[in-house]
């Protein structure tokens, strides 16, 4: 699970990076065919990611949208494979996945959704492989159904989505900060190089740490070049500048932005995301972790072990990493 270690939450580095005209849909009533997650967290409200092509069997196009509140989604364990691992995890009624992306599309051919829209009768589907963006078209293996739902639909961009300059920037968690008026020359602190120099090596580390873990089974933060389109199957950041960006996934809040000028917290945002999933993975490994509830896994095993990750590398990070535990937990 992703702890944002500094409050920082803020939008795409670029606008273009969301739809010029992000649509707004609340879901505030099912069909009769609806599963019964999608009913129990009504009202959602669902902002637009992207849109999606349909296939023969669904010949529209589909809106890829952000559901907040997320839904916990039933499914069987002989298909947990289908699910990403990150977002499953099991209660006294068995397994479920946090569904955070859903798809949407008019069940009626010629249906539109355009802003202003009411009662619109939409299908539903939710998206349990993150990978399916990068196939843009619909691919039924990575999405299971939940019936249909009633929509209205507004045209505002949300307030998180606003520019770079309209957010904070500084943590206080983390010393001495890029000036932001400066442009870091390659290889120095804060250019690509050097961030890229900073993770090799203490992903590095981690790996030995971790040794039955390996790093291959987590998500690795990689650079994205300012402009292009994020994607949701792992961390990216953005250098800006002196401006950092992070982009994460928080099985809480979905996806979120974070913004700073000290590219000291953008590599402890990056490792303590890979060492998150390095102790989650580790965790659901051990003998034990099927034999109690969740939340007691999660407090006896996955965040000591994360911390532990955290305090090797610098104990100043393992402390930032701990209070956050103990604020998620």
């Amino acid at each position: 699970m992703t702890v944002d270690s500094t409050g920082h939450e803020g939008a795409a580095p670029e606008p273009d990076d969301w739809p010029p005209d992000a649509r707004i849909f609340t879901i505030r009533a099912v069909a009769d065919d609806a599963v019964p997650s999608l009913a129990a967290e009504l009202p959602i409200s669902a902002t637009e990611l992207g849109t999606l092509d349909g296939d023969a069997d669904h010949p529209v196009q589909f809106c890829s949208v952000l559901l907040e509140p997320p839904v916990k989604h039933r499914f069987e364990t002989a298909d947990a494979a289908r699910y990403e691992r990150e977002y499953c995890d099991r209660d006294d009624d068995g397994e479920f996945f946090m569904v955070h992306v859903a798809l949407l599309g008019p069940r009626r051919p010629g249906v539109s959704l355009a802003p202003g829209a009411r009662d619109a009768l939409v299908d539903v589907a939710y998206v349990v492989d993150l990978s399916l963006e990068e196939d843009g078209v619909l691919n039924p293996a990575k999405v299971d159904w939940a019936g249909g739902a009633i929509v209205d639909v507004e045209g505002s961009v949300p307030a998180e989505q606003a520019t770079p300059a309209d957010l904070p920037t500084v943590s206080e968690q983390t010393p001495a900060p890029v000036p932001a008026a400066s442009t870091p020359e390659p290889g120095s602190p804060g250019s690509s190089e050097w961030i890229r120099e900073q993770l090799d090596v203490r992903i590095a580390v981690l790996s030995r740490l971790a040794g039955e873990v390996a790093i291959s089974e987590v998500p690795v933060p990689t650079e994205l070049a300012k402009g292009e389109r994020q994607s949701n199957t792992a961390p990216q950041y953005v250098l800006d500048g002196a401006q950092f960006w992070y982009h994460t996934r928080d099985p809480k809040k979905g996806f979120v932005w974070k913004t700073t000028n000290n590219p000291n917290e953008l590599i402890y945002w990056c490792i303590d995301d890979v060492a998150r999933g390095l102790a989650w993975r580790w965790t659901q490994q051990t003998a034990t972790y099927k034999t109690m509830p969740p939340a007691m896994a999660q407090r006896t095993l996955w965040a000591p072990y994360w911390q532990l990750l955290m305090n090797a590398l610098d104990t100043k990070w393992g402390a930032i990493t701990g209070r956050n535990i103990r604020d998620l937990l």
